[in-house]
């Protein structure tokens, strides 16, 4: 619930898509607010991408994101389903540089603390 109320709260006007994610039955977690909101703004024409980007990080109300658990495993699989970036939220920053020099990733790690922070990096990837 708290995700959906976060991601309701950021984008109030969302698709029958968002709305039939944010209600399904076997959502747990809070880690795909931001990839939510992310993909409510591409919807709506916020911003264009046509780069393969892995998402996660958990949202406030305000569009601030938050960290999230499980890194490792979301990292190896970003890396494992051919993504060549990985957005992450900043607390988590010091962990996913862990796991990626372990494991020799090739994919790259995007800090971000804020939506907006992320549309911005959205955007100079697609420059």
């Amino acid at each position: 619930e708290t995700m959906k109320e976060n991601v309701m709260a950021y984008l109030p006007e969302t698709s029958s898509v968002i709305e039939d994610f944010l209600n399904r039955e076997d959502l747990e977690g809070d880690s795909a607010g931001l990839a939510t909101v992310l993909s409510g703004l591409a919807e709506k024409g916020s911003f264009t991408n046509n780069v393969p980007i892995a998402v996660t990080g958990a949202i406030d109300g305000e569009g601030n994101v938050k960290e999230i658990g499980s890194m490792k495993a979301k990292i190896l699989i970003a890396e494992k389903s051919g993504f060549s970036h990985i957005f992450i939220p900043e607390e988590n920053a010091k962990e996913a540089r862990e796991v990626k020099d372990i494991h020799q990733l090739n994919i790259e790690i995007i800090e971000v603390a804020s939506v907006d922070r992320a549309v911005m990096e959205i955007e100079k990837l697609n420059t």
